[in-house]
């Protein structure tokens, strides 16, 4: 009968650390990734600049963001169009007054451009696009489409 207990003893013992073992578990986070597109106008007529009413969008939680940037000219074109982003650190006002990101980028034609980038944004809470110009005299910019990506910092 002291035999029964002391394998009773043991097997509780057993089964109190694979419990804790099985709860102290690290607690599963959820992935977040997130794609924002960012309110543009769909045409940027020859030798112009349009400004953007594009709302912030918030990077707070991140150390860098991926922008995606695509257009097209309405017929041939090489000219380069400026994309100016803005940035601000509370995301409604304060925005920066200079151009806080200039990327420019050369149309090829009728072929759609598709840039995509990594962008370092430290401790910049919001970044925004301010304007689009096209340098070309003669043709406009169509088909445009802007989006940001953001994906946590995963550490180890």
């Amino acid at each position: 009968m002291k035999e029964r207990f002391k394998h009773f003893g043991i097997l509780s013992v057993m089964g109190a650390i694979a419990l804790i073992g099985l709860l102290a578990q690290p607690a599963a986070h959820a992935q977040q990734y997130a794609v924002s597109s960012v309110t543009v106008t769909n045409d940027v007529a020859a030798n112009s600049t349009n400004g953007t009413d594009s709302a912030a969008i918030g990077l707070t939680k991140y150390d860098e963001f991926g922008l995606l940037i695509k257009f097209e000219s309405e017929a041939a074109n090489t000219s380069n169009t400026d994309w100016v982003f803005k940035y601000s650190l509370d995301g409604t006002t304060n925005f920066a007054t200079a151009s806080t990101m200039l990327i420019t980028l050369a149309a090829t034609g009728t072929t759609p451009v598709h840039f995509v980038t990594n962008i370092h944004c430290g401790s910049i809470g919001y970044i925004a696009l301010d304007s689009i110009g096209n340098r070309s005299a003669t043709v406009a910019l169509t088909n445009i489409s802007v989006k940001i990506s953001c994906k946590p910092k995963r550490s180890g």
